[in-house]
């Protein structure tokens, strides 16, 4: 619950782990979203990832048990990943192979 959450992000702030103490702020429900901010453009000094972690969160549906499709992550307004494919995996057929690690 949200008792639970915000005590392990506080307990994370005092140990100096800012991204997941973060993280807790946004697990908590309702989601500590200015709290959560705070931290990230403070601490972590990372005003875009507080920008895209306000969008998202501002854009998230308010009961994720409204999902048409319970086994699928969504992120955000509706966008899934599962429509892109399984996994959600980006090294389809088309992935160039200059980033190979294979030796030659």
């Amino acid at each position: 619950g949200r008792k639970a959450a915000e005590k392990n992000a506080y307990s994370l702030l005092r140990k100096r782990k800012y991204a997941h103490a973060a993280s807790f702020f946004l697990l908590a429900e309702p989601p500590m979203i200015k709290t959560a901010i705070d931290v990230i453009t403070m601490q972590l000094q990372d005003p875009s990832l507080a920008f895209m972690v306000a969008r998202l969160v501002e854009s998230t549906p308010k009961s994720s048990a409204s999902s048409s499709n319970g086994d699928a992550l969504t992120i955000g307004g509706g966008f899934s990943l599962s429509s892109m494919g399984g996994g959600g995996g980006f090294a389809g057929p088309g992935f160039s192979s200059e980033f190979s690690t294979s030796r030659e």
